[in-house]
């Protein structure tokens, strides 16, 4: 029972300090029933597992005949349709159909990053940018180009991709007739391809490179770091096409196929090794003239041949580093 006060007109009113003590006793059991019940949302999602009616959807497009389970919903699919876009960002002043999408763009104007990659530590300042980026050291490509067949970690690089296919807006090597889907990686391609100068140099060797994501990669040689770690055996790769190869160690997954007998291998340096088997060509020796059927072998010898060279030829003198290849080199002149 609260105790009451006389106000000057004669009417009752309670005391203050008995008011803001019995809000303060309401406040703490209202607390305490809370943290007594579940979560709001596991509560619903048991409620959905219990309840096995079919959901409802009452709320349907009149455009594309989609059906939604409430009001709002529908409304905010209608926006799609519409091209409707009321959250304006009060900076750059951009428009979004949706108020979760305008918060996330709301972050590019600030310097915080919140979401980490647990693998290599790089922040980003948007969840669906954390997770295109964990495609990279997983190598999970879930879309595909319909008429090459090849693969992109996202659903855009296939849309870029597409322009290659497309002779009308696909940007031409005038060298090499190649397409490209932009500009940019046309001028990519001439540097990397076409073009003598290294612009890019090394800091700590001096070695140049031609584009700056490969001195990033060099980099990483002279610091001995290797963020790309594979999540089946912990082995860890400098860059991420090695990551890629490898883990196809642990799936199984052959992608580069000879269209003579239709063997597959995990890289296409293994797969054009092995097209020299139909077509006869062989890997020469520059020093000694032996040929090697894959380039792996002729790599091996060298490394042998690159010894001290204690034996001569009687014909013409040249040296070697073993008998194996001095007598090859004479059948040479008979």
């Amino acid at each position: 029972m609260l105790d009451m006060t006389i106000k000057d007109d004669g009417s009752k009113w309670p005391m203050l300090e008995d008011v803001r003590a019995q809000e303060a006793d309401t406040c703490e059991a209202s607390r305490m029933v809370m943290q007594a019940l579940p979560h709001t949302k596991q509560v619903r999602q048991d409620l959905r597992s219990e309840d096995k009616s079919p959901v409802l959807r009452d709320f349907k497009c009149e455009i594309c005949g989609k059906s939604f389970t409430a009001s709002y919903i529908l409304k905010k699919h209608v926006r799609i349709h519409s091209g409707q876009k009321p959250f304006k960002c009060d900076i750059c002043e951009k428009h979004f159909g949706r108020l979760d999408s305008l918060r996330q763009h709301e972050l590019t104007h600030t310097d915080t990053k919140t979401f980490k990659c647990n693998i290599c530590m790089k922040t980003f300042k948007r969840s669906g940018y954390q997770k295109v980026h964990m495609r990279i050291h997983s190598g999970e490509k879930l879309f595909e180009c319909n008429i090459c067949g090849k693969k992109f970690a996202t659903n855009n690089n296939v849309k870029r991709h597409m322009k290659v296919h497309n002779e009308e807006v696909a940007h031409k090597c005038d060298i090499c007739s190649k397409n490209f889907w932009s500009k940019k990686t046309l001028q990519d391609h001439i540097s990397l391809s076409h073009k003598e100068d290294k612009p890019y140099k090394c800091d700590i060797c001096g070695n140049g490179v031609k584009l700056r994501c490969r001195l990033i990669e060099h980099l990483r040689s002279h610091t001995g770091e290797k963020p790309f770690k594979c999540n089946v055996c912990g082995k860890a790769f400098r860059q991420p096409s090695w990551l890629k190869e490898h883990s196809r160690i642990h799936t199984g997954d052959r992608p580069f196929k000879c269209e003579v007998c239709g063997k597959g291998y995990g890289k296409q340096s293994r797969l054009k090794d092995h097209v020299r088997v139909h077509s006869g060509d062989k890997f020469k020796c520059v020093v000694c003239g032996m040929e090697f059927g894959q380039s792996i072998r002729l790599d091996e010898h060298l490394h042998i041949e690159n010894h001290d060279k204690s034996m001569n030829c009687d014909v013409c003198g040249k040296e070697f580093s073993n008998f194996k290849c001095l007598n090859y080199h004479i059948t040479l002149h008979s």
